[in-house]
């Protein structure tokens, strides 16, 4: 199946575009509607019968089939399908540290990106890297004890566990602490943040 990676949006099915630039294989046997199953085997990291993010809702031309003349469009999926869920207990000590735990569940495209990322990077690098993404949230944080999983088989979910210490979970505001007990989620909620928007904008996938 020809197709074009990371140019979702600038395809028009009834329009000539530039050539092609990447190739992914529809499978037999169909699934339950009578379509093939996509899948992109240079994709090490998404399992069997997904697409990574920058191919699904595409267009691709399936070569020798009874309708090469035309392109089709890849399936996609819902937020449902798309998961990050973050679980955290934390304990305030009277010097406003805390200490306590957390738990990281992802499924679908969150977990294909992890996958990834886990594969390729040592374990010091992981431990820095998570450490860094609490960080933006939590100045000073640390991760100990951390448990990964295995990314030798690649799947629809993936969860990381780990116990963490905070300095100041939240912000001094006079004799008051505003505690901000989301260390995870919160570093990615602006999603907008140039104030003038100059380019359409594609959500990588919905979540």
């Amino acid at each position: 199946v020809l197709t074009n990676f990371h140019e979702r949006g600038t395809v028009w099915h009834d329009f000539p575009g530039p050539s092609f630039n990447h190739c992914i294989v529809a499978s037999a046997p169909r699934d339950a509607r009578g379509r093939y199953v996509y899948f992109d085997p240079t994709a090490k990291s998404v399992p069997y019968s997904r697409l990574p993010s920058a191919l699904e809702g595409g267009w691709g031309l399936v070569v020798g089939s009874p309708a090469d003349t035309a392109l089709v469009c890849f399936p996609g999926s819902d937020a449902r399908d798309n998961v990050r869920r973050y679980e955290i207990t934390l304990a305030l000590s009277p010097d406003l540290s805390a200490k306590g735990s957390v738990r990281e569940a992802f499924v679908g495209q969150p977990a294909f990106t992890w996958h990834a990322y886990l594969r390729n990077a040592s374990e010091d690098e992981r431990r820095k890297g998570l450490e860094r993404s609490i960080d933006a949230s939590a100045a000073g944080a640390k991760a100990t004890a951390i448990t990964w999983p295995s990314v030798e088989d690649p799947s629809d979910s993936l969860v990381i566990t780990y116990e963490v210490a905070v300095p100041l979970p939240g912000r001094r505001m006079g004799d008051q602490l505003f505690l901000q007990p989301d260390l995870r989620s919160s570093g990615s909620a602006e999603l907008f943040p140039a104030p003038r928007r100059t380019h359409d904008i594609y959500l990588e996938y919905p979540a």
